[in-house]
């Protein structure tokens, strides 16, 4: 039987669900029967927070007068297990507060979504709670586009339907003038308003003569039928047609996305650091991107002026299109033939840094061990380095840490979260966020296999800054 998590719920301290999402197949009673069962089984004062029967294990957190619970099965492996209960509990806090059965019940959807976010088909997914609040926002630009392009559309009409309906009054005015008058103008307007040959006469019925009295209340109307017809025909030719309306449609998906920026500047900057397994820094090289886009072609002819680092051992290549004798003279991005192309993303200039200087590298790596029995236990520690001229900070931190034999047991963490990955035999070590506030990160482990086995350790990160701090100065457009 492989590792997998049945369901996630969460339940009051009598055993009702106010919640649950099952990742496979289980039936409404044997769901409220499993859940109901488990307050009968925890014991008063005991201390781990785990209890197994028959072939499922229950892991539960106390959380007010509820419990979060993870119904597994008992190959499921409970490091991991505790992890993702730990997960759920930050997004439950982050969607709910205050922590109350009211607030379940309410944000149920975003609950259920983020326990998505977390487990699928019975797994742990590598997420952090970072990604699962950006993935909860579901902020698209892609949408907001689209909805303005609707309002906008919307108006149009209303107003196109504004304008018909003023034409139709007019006219109906106009036509109501020359082609009827009523019984009592009849005898004086008799005289100047005569019907032309063509033109058919319509009176009002009357048993004494065919011309009407003023008590019938009646008038005489003059071609009524063809002059509705041709309203009608009049009205229905104005209104646009469906290939116009498709034309008026593309025309506003033309216009400028008032959402975006008219120049759009984004440096894209990769970083390699080689440290040895004593902990003694070695080398730190930069590579980087800046690259330049034009959303609006009114803007085509811009330049940008940009401030750069005065940094030794940084050499920085503009693209061949770019003006060089200005970059070289004011660092200046304009285009050689005048105009950039619109709705373009042009890599503008590659660069590249390199240092080996301890006080340029983000953070320091340190390993102890010591021998028990024929084990090793591990104590890894991961501390940011507050004197750096180029890191602020670092998200994401993930280290991946393999290990031969069999699964290590985990004795402690720090500012930190594990993952075990045991078809690959690797922990991935997540320490999130390192900055001068929040400075280290401390993993224990105790490993059956050679201290030399578990090296090289892979080290991921991210940033969302320019380390070399490229800066825009101002951005100018001709005219």
């Amino acid at each position: 039987t492989r590792m997998v998590i049945y369901s996630a719920a969460i339940v009051t301290k009598n055993g009702n669900i106010l919640l649950s999402r099952q990742f496979l197949p289980m039936n409404k009673l044997k769901l409220e029967e499993c859940m109901a069962k488990l307050p009968k089984l925890i014991v008063k004062d005991q201390q781990h927070t785990q209890i197994e029967i028959d072939n499922m294990r229950y892991i539960y957190l106390p959380i007010e007068d509820m419990y979060l619970i993870l119904l597994t099965n008992k190959n499921s492996n409970i490091i991991e297990d505790g992890e993702v209960l730990r997960l759920l509990y930050k997004a439950l806090t982050e969607l709910c507060q205050p922590l109350t059965e009211k607030k379940i019940v309410k944000n149920f959807v975003d609950i259920v979504l983020a326990f998505d976010d977390v487990i699928s088909m019975g797994y742990r997914e590598s997420v952090n709670m970072s990604q699962i609040q950006t993935y909860l926002e579901m902020d698209s630009v892609d949408e907001k586009m689209h909805i303005k392009m609707l309002k906008m559309k919307e108006s149009e009409a209303i107003e196109h339907a504004k304008r018909q309906q003023i034409e139709i009054e007019k006219k109906k005015v106009v036509s109501t003038g020359k082609g009827g008058i009523s019984s009592s103008d009849y005898k004086e307007e008799e005289e100047v308003i005569k019907p032309a040959p063509s033109m058919r006469v319509e009176r009002a019925p009357s048993s004494s003569s065919s011309v009407p009295t003023k008590t019938q209340g009646k008038g005489m109307v003059l071609g009524k039928k063809k002059e509705a017809k041709n309203e009608e025909r009049k009205m229905i030719s104005v209104l646009p047609t469906a290939e116009e309306m498709e034309k008026e449609l593309e025309d506003v998906k033309a216009v400028v996305n008032p959402l975006k920026e008219q120049v759009v500047i984004e440096t894209l900057e990769k970083v390699s650091c080689l440290i040895s397994k004593d902990g003694d820094f070695e080398k730190l090289e930069v590579k980087g991107e800046l690259h330049l886009t034009i959303t609006d072609p009114n803007h085509s002819g811009a330049s940008v002026e940009l401030s750069l680092p005065s940094s030794k051992g940084i050499t920085m290549k503009p693209h061949p299109d770019m003006n060089r004798a200005l970059w070289n003279s004011k660092k200046i991005l304009s285009a050689k033939g005048g105009n950039f192309p619109a709705n373009t993303k042009i890599e503008a200039i590659k660069y590249k840094y390199s240092a080996n200087d301890e006080n340029e590298q983000p953070c320091f790596f340190t390993v102890w061990s010591s021998a028990i029995g024929k084990k090793h236990k591990f104590t890894l520690e991961a501390e940011f380095n507050g004197s750096n001229s180029k890191f602020r900070k670092i998200d994401n931190l993930n280290l991946l840490i393999s290990y031969p034999g069999e699964l290590p047991s985990v004795e402690k963490t720090e500012n930190s979260e594990i993952k075990v990955k045991e078809n690959q035999k690797q922990l991935l070590w997540q320490c999130g966020t390192l900055s001068p506030g929040q400075g280290n990160a401390v993993l224990e482990f105790v490993a059956a296999c050679p201290v030399e086995s578990i090296f090289p350790i892979e080290v991921n990160f991210e940033f969302d800054y320019s380390i070399l701090d490229i800066q825009v100065v101002k951005v100018s457009t001709p005219g």
